[in-house]
């Protein structure tokens, strides 16, 4: 059940879990730092920077452009936060899930050097040697189809023989008559073709 692109997924997934207490820790801290803090978390700085920019938009309009990039902002940071969040929730070291990983990726290694220097490749060499066999248990109607073909054409062929053979002899029959009556005509009484 090999699939293209599946090492590459394989190994992405095993430096995760390889690197799972790592990623959460820092995953956690970013967040934190990003919505938690309390009075220092950067959404906390945004939001006052966003109040500050409003009553400066009530004084001049041209502050509208910097306030809806501000805003802009703080929803991306938003958006940045819960997708760290989810990387604090979802990431988790499984030994299990790691041996199976390095199991797999073992076997893809093994393929790669026995039969291409890639999926793609091994797939390729999969289609052919399948191929192969196919044509190879195909052998044994293909070669009852050729007997068939050839008792039908040798069947074919011994009938036109038989005809051939026919008109020969009929034609030797007819041959034989006017050259005995010609020699008859020559003078040479007796005289006959055998």
């Amino acid at each position: 059940n090999l699939r293209p692109g599946e090492d590459d997924e394989a190994r992405t997934r095993r430096n995760l879990i390889t690197h799972a207490e790592q990623i959460y820790t820092l995953a956690a801290k970013a967040y934190e730092s990003l919505y938690e803090s309390d009075g220092e978390a950067a959404i906390d700085r945004m939001d006052a920077a966003l109040s500050a920019v409003a009553e400066l938009q009530a004084i001049d309009p041209r502050f509208n452009a910097i306030a809806e990039t501000l805003s802009a902002l703080r929803a991306n940071t938003q958006d940045i936060s819960t997708e760290l969040r989810g990387f604090t929730e979802a990431i988790e070291y499984d030994p299990k899930e790691l041996d199976e990983l390095n199991h797999r990726l073992a076997q893809i290694a093994d393929l790669k050097r026995k039969f291409g220097d890639s999926i793609d490749a091994i797939l390729v060499y999969r289609e052919n040697a399948t191929a192969e066999i196919e044509r190879f248990d195909r052998r044994d109607q293909q070669l009852a189809d050729l007997r068939e073909r050839h008792a039908a054409q040798s069947k074919t062929a011994n009938k036109i023989a038989q005809a051939v053979s026919s008109k020969r002899r009929a034609a030797a029959t007819k041959l034989d008559k006017k050259i005995t009556a010609a020699l008859q005509d020559l003078g040479m009484k007796g005289g006959a073709l055998e």
